[in-house]
């Protein structure tokens, strides 16, 4: 995989459960660009950092707001609330019985603007190291915010397609805006 693609990494967390980390290794005098992980929730609890980082949980209404550690190194958390819906149908409809809380174009700018502070306002001396993305389990929500900031920041786009498009899109969208 390494070979096929040089900015996918493998890292494994305490949870014994294997998770991407998208990072082009370049990292500029200027302004360094930090390393991007997504992860579950229940892994997100337990993460125990090492250099300055800022999370961005993204949860379905109502759900319980990730228990994250006191850490000195965390500058930042943005919670955002909606459903993991790619697109939605009469079968999504039927199956979800409830109203739906779509990601929309607000919640991406939201996303941006807060990657952009905290790399811009990050001293030389200490500066934003890592991303930190999660959603309940990992692999959809969380994965397209960290492979869109990936392509944005590292100018990597993500080995493979398997995580929310909507979310993707509408995030390299409002990156590219601004």
């Amino acid at each position: 995989l390494r070979e096929r693609f040089p900015s996918f990494e493998v890292g494994l967390f305490s949870s014994g459960v294997f998770e991407p980390i998208y990072s082009s290794g370049r990292r500029s005098r200027r302004q360094p660009s930090p390393r991007i992980l997504h992860m579950s929730q229940d892994t997100a609890e337990r993460f125990r950092a090492t250099e300055p980082y800022v999370v961005i949980s993204c949860l379905t209404p109502g759900a319980l707001a990730a228990r994250l550690r006191m850490s000195g190194f965390r500058r930042g958390v943005l919670r955002l609330n909606f459903h993991d819906v790619d697109r939605v149908t009469p079968r999504v409809r039927r199956i979800m019985g409830k109203p739906l809380v779509l990601f929309t174009a607000t919640q991406a700018r939201k996303i941006v603007a807060f990657v952009r502070l905290h790399m811009e306002r990050a001293p030389d001396a200490d500066p934003l190291a890592l991303i930190l993305c999660h959603c309940e389990a990992g692999i959809s929500r969380s994965a397209a915010v960290a492979a869109a900031l990936n392509e944005a920041i590292h100018g990597v786009a993500p080995p493979t397609r398997l995580f929310n498009r909507r979310v993707y899109r509408a995030v390299l969208k409002a990156w590219r805006a601004t």
